[in-house]
């Protein structure tokens, strides 16, 4: 989503100013393909295990310890439906990890 729609990438790098700010070490994938969620819901199974698949490899080739994202459909799909194709990284939506690091 960040790097296709113009609002998402606005939240990316908006994320991008607040980890640096936090000093939170972090990476940006780059050959990781879409989870699969809107082919899922189509029902095209083959397309999301061929997507899922490809993406748990890429992730375990990166050695990825943990996903930060900004969408709640990838991180739901991530947690719960890949875990039929091996087992994917801890992940976290962004609206969490930025309640934890709120300075009151």
């Amino acid at each position: 989503m960040g790097a296709y729609d113009p609002r998402g990438r606005e939240i990316v790098l908006a994320l991008v100013r607040i980890l640096r700010h936090l000093n939170v070490s972090f990476g940006v994938l780059r050959k990781e393909k879409c989870t699969g969620d809107p082919v899922r819901r189509l029902g095209n199974d083959l397309l999301f295990q061929q997507l899922a698949e490809f993406n748990l490899e890429a992730l375990a080739q990166s050695k990825t310890k943990k996903i930060l994202s900004i969408c709640p459909h990838c991180v739901r799909t991530i947690q719960e439906d890949w875990k039929a194709y091996g087992t994917p990284p801890e992940v976290e939506h962004h609206s969490e990890f930025l309640a934890r690091h709120m300075v009151r």
